[in-house]
């Protein structure tokens, strides 16, 4: 069973830009059909979801095997398609370490600072 991470607290911003990165450098599996084929590789990529993803879609991508890490957006559909060159987008995957580890601790910040209760607490950032 595939692991899903939250991010609802998250920076879109950040995570789209990095995102962008991602797809200039040729790392980025953009729509369903791509993750799926990066994910049967055996290329082990983190999947990210729209936070406005159908459950239809989450089922599909459940089901992939071997199971990806997967994690959902602070963004929707429209924005992620929109930042990466598409009208609309729910779902991408990113295979470089790189990349999955920056996108992992903007995603773990987001988690750390709910928890803590520190999301939007001027005081709490840089």
């Amino acid at each position: 069973m595939a692991t899903r991470e939250s991010a609802p607290g998250a920076d879109p911003d950040r995570v789209l830009g990095l995102l962008g990165l991602a797809r200039r450098a040729g790392r980025l599996a953009l729509g369903l059909t791509a993750v799926t084929i990066m994910v049967r590789r055996g290329r082990a990529p983190l999947v990210l979801t729209a936070a406005d993803a159908g459950d239809s879609l989450r089922q599909k991508l459940a089901r992939l095997e071997p199971a990806p890490r997967m994690a959902d957006l602070p963004c929707g559909r429209e924005d992620l398609g929109r930042a990466l060159g598409r009208s609309d987008l729910a779902v991408v995957a990113v295979d470089d370490r790189g990349f999955v580890k920056g996108l992992s601790a903007l995603l773990a910040a987001a988690d750390a600072d709910e928890a803590t209760g520190s999301a939007g607490d001027p005081a709490a950032t840089d």
